[in-house]
């Protein structure tokens, strides 16, 4: 499933609640692999929830020099490069396809867990979404 690398690169800007530049980035360097996918959509007051492994290994890198790059399976995704600026995690995508921007997205590092939760609503539906990633 390359829903992944899509979602990811949906999300340009990400919101760092209670974590400093330093320590965000210092904790991201490395290679995240994909463990879980769960979305939520609500229409009409009634809610639908799908989890699910994704197929293939899909894995994000964040490097050193502030460069990115998503895989599925060892075939690059999408890549580019990422930055810090006013506690917001962005990115520069110069490979990859792109989706629509989430209206929220949060960045959460618990050691070797992150999550990205992104949201968004359109006309009566709201989707959420939640990527959890381990540290490889």
């Amino acid at each position: 499933m390359k829903m992944f690398a899509a979602m990811f690169c949906a999300a340009m800007v990400f919101a760092l609640a209670g974590c400093s530049k330093e320590d965000f980035e210092k904790d991201i360097i490395g290679t995240w692999k994909v463990t879980n996918v769960t979305m939520s959509e609500t229409y009409q007051g009634q809610t639908h929830t799908e989890s699910a492994v994704p197929e293939g290994d899909n894995r994000i890198t964040f490097k050193e020099d502030k460069t990115f790059q998503a895989t599925t399976d060892g075939e690059v995704e999408a890549s580019g490069t990422w930055s810090i600026k006013d506690d917001k995690l962005t990115f520069n995508t110069t490979y990859g396809e792109m989706m629509g921007d989430f209206e929220t997205v949060t960045v959460d590092i618990d050691g070797n867990s992150m999550t990205f939760s992104m949201s968004e609503s359109h006309d009566q539906m709201r989707v959420n979404i939640v990527v959890s990633l381990k540290k490889v």
